[in-house]
């Protein structure tokens, strides 16, 4: 435990003074940091103990604190005191040849079923492809897609998730992530995951495979240099894949997010009306289902509340895949 000697604490393990050791320690009900076997008030950040990462604040472990917090150059999201373990996951770059893969076009990839996004992601997985999520639980997944926000909607959706206590995966483009600091902060700061949208906005399988990882990378360091922000997930521009661009993203290290749910939203001149739309959304729903929308839709601004509590109140939870 900790034992005071003049004006400093230190660490003792069997009664001798233990110089190497780094971590917490409890001293009556406070967990304090030690740091070479000296209590260390000055230390600020991450900690592991055992298999857990926990936020200290000037010394002691920080129950109270949620946010984001930095971490040798990344930024990790911890709710009272602990980072959540379920939003962090390493991506293996998927290792193979690609340009001898089919290149034909198809949307997504997009499952409307639990059976078909099942095969699918049988089918796809192996390029670290996420078709569909947790389909043993009543769980939902929500994305959005952030191509401009002329209408300002974002805001309006980002204050309905908090107000809901829902996080969300947001798929920016390159303009978007330039052009809107202050959102993309504020998504980062309410833990929600940030996605590539792809840094020009082109369809990926009517580019080589050179361009297409030349276009995730400069993405991928434009959002480190800007914001410290490393992403994992890309939500493949016009939602056009085909297998060899799955596998093209794979081997950069990223993953594709498909979904199942969705309908045509991205045309803010003809939008539906929020019946319908509330109609199309909850017809989509099974198990695992992921949502892809459109943030410039005035319908889903109007109506995501209202469907964010009827999930609810039909027993589906919401879940954010891992950042």
């Amino acid at each position: 435990g900790l034992t005071k000697y003049y004006d400093t604490w230190y660490y003792v393990e069997q009664g001798r003074l233990k110089w190497d050791y780094t971590g917490l320690t409890k001293y009556y009900d406070t967990w304090y940091y030690v740091e070479q076997g000296r209590l260390k008030w000055d230390y600020t950040g991450l900690t592991k103990y055992y298999d857990t990462w926990y936020y200290v604040e000037q010394g002691r472990l920080n129950w109270d604190y949620t946010g984001i917090t930095a971490y040798e150059g990344m930024q990790y999201y911890v709710e009272g005191g602990i980072v959540d373990a379920k939003y962090f996951e390493t991506i293996t770059p998927w290792n193979g040849e690609i340009n001898s893969l089919p290149n034909n076009a198809f949307y997504g990839p997009m499952a409307g079923s639990a059976a078909r996004a099942l095969e699918m992601q049988s089918k796809y997985g192996k390029y670290n492809c996420q078709v569909v999520g947790d389909t043993s639980r009543n769980v939902l997944y929500v994305m959005f897609v952030c191509g401009y926000d002329m209408l300002g909607l974002t805001d309006s959706i980002l204050d309905t998730l908090q107000s809901r206590n829902v996080k969300a995966v947001f798929a920016v483009t390159g303009s978007f992530m330039r052009g809107n600091p202050r959102l993309i902060r504020r998504m980062i700061n309410e833990g929600h995951t940030i996605a590539s949208h792809s840094w020009s906005h082109i369809e990926y399988p009517l580019i080589s495979v050179e361009q297409q990882k030349n276009d995730m990378m400069t993405m991928r360091q434009e959002m480190i240099n800007r914001y410290g922000y490393a992403m994992k997930y890309i939500v493949l521009p016009y939602e056009s894949a085909s297998e060899r661009t799955l596998a093209a993203v794979g081997s950069c290290g990223y993953k594709t997010l498909g979904f199942n749910g969705y309908y045509a939203d991205y045309d803010s001149r003809n939008q539906k009306p929020p019946q319908v739309a509330m109609d199309i959304l909850n017809r989509s729903a099974f198990p695992g289902a992921v949502y892809c929308l459109h943030a410039t839709s005035t319908t889903n601004a109007a109506i995501l509340g209202s469907w964010i509590d009827h999930m609810r109140s039909i027993g589906y939870q919401f879940e954010l895949f891992q950042r």
